[in-house]
């Protein structure tokens, strides 16, 4: 009986501890509202970092296009050069062909050190 009646006694205890808990917790959730408009000096709101990040992605994108563009110009630039110099060694008489190979071969080595170069940036 006296144990029934200290089990009792403990969770009347405790329903009351924890109902006074909730008390606080909704009376202080209630007291704190967010302000409507922005406080000067303080960060902007999720929405505006949104629109702000938004456009330096679209800035960054825009750069982004622009060296792949250039790339791409570089590269065209290049492929003529060696379809060039392959006309050339081509045509060539025998005794000028090796120097005109050791050129090609030469022209792609450093295209393709600089194009590394690159990558690694």
């Amino acid at each position: 009986m006296k144990r029934l009646t200290l089990i009792l006694l403990l969770l009347t205890f405790l329903a009351t501890a924890l109902a006074g808990q909730s008390q606080v917790t909704k009376t202080t959730s209630e007291t704190v509202k967010t302000p409507s408009k922005p406080i000067p000096g303080r960060s902007a709101g999720p929405a505006e970092r949104k629109k702000i990040m938004d456009a330096e992605m679209m800035s960054r994108c825009q750069e982004m296009k622009e060296q792949k563009q250039k790339m791409k110009e570089d590269m065209d630039a290049q492929d003529a050069q060696l379809i060039k110099q392959l006309a050339e060694m081509n045509s060539a008489p025998e005794h000028k062909k090796m120097d005109l190979m050791a050129a090609v071969l030469t022209q792609m080595v450093e295209q393709r050190i600089a194009m590394d170069a690159w990558k690694r940036k």
